[in-house]
């Protein structure tokens, strides 16, 4: 039995980026603070419990932190 995560998605534009970008959070404060920046959208969170849709959701969250440190 696989037990369901929530992931929380936040679109946001950055300079020279001519599309949206998702950024991915585990953690719900994390993504209200990342959302509370010019050109973020509010927070979306995402119930899943499929385990390819939860590595799914663990790799943006990866890819994610990746970015922000950057």
């Amino acid at each position: 039995m696989t037990t369901s995560r929530t992931f929380y998605t936040v679109n946001f534009r950055t300079w020279g980026v001519d599309r949206d970008l998702t950024a991915c959070f585990e953690d719900k404060n994390e993504a209200e603070k990342f959302a509370d920046q010019d050109y973020h959208d509010k927070v979306v969170s995402h119930r899943v419990s499929k385990e390819d849709t939860i590595k799914k959701y663990e790799e943006m969250v990866q890819k994610t932190t990746e970015y922000q440190n950057m």
